[in-house]
């Protein structure tokens, strides 16, 4: 089980979160995401991040 399990679990977990960011509902009853919705995704994700950044570099200019 070792790091190929881990790896394979941090992808997954990943492949999740940019999906729902993209839109995908999670559902049973849907197929997996596809590359429209990854990028949607993804778009959203970079866009949280460098939010995330900007918040950080403020504090860090304060101190």
């Amino acid at each position: 089980m070792g790091a190929k399990a881990t790896k394979v679990t941090r992808t997954s977990w990943a492949y999740w979160i940019i999906a729902r960011l993209g839109g995908w509902k999670a559902n049973n009853k849907q197929r997996k995401a596809g590359p429209v919705t990854l990028q949607k995704g993804l778009i959203k994700f970079y866009a949280i991040y460098e939010g995330w950044i900007l918040h950080k570099q403020s504090f860090k200019d304060v101190s």
